[in-house]
């Protein structure tokens, strides 16, 4: 979060925590290489590799609507 608001960098963020950010970084790549070697999603690939979840249409919406718990209707039919 402040390195994406610009107020740290990488190697004040590893110094921090006793690391040394370009190990860091190599580190990383060895590891989202190996996810993608293996097919496995990471990070913004998870996002993207996720399946889009359907919209009810209209009258599908309108159907849960006429079974909802309260509705006379709907307890009738069931």
């Amino acid at each position: 979060m402040r390195i994406k608001g610009g107020i740290s960098t990488y190697e004040r963020e590893a110094a921090e925590q006793g690391g040394d950010w370009i190990l860091t970084l190599q580190q990383r790549k060895r590891e989202q290489d190996a996810f993608r070697e293996a097919g496995v999603p990471l990070g913004d690939d998870a996002a993207a590799a996720a399946p889009a979840r359907a919209q009810p249409d209209e009258d599908s919406r309108e159907d849960e609507e006429d079974r909802r718990p309260g509705d006379p209707e709907a307890r009738a039919a069931a």
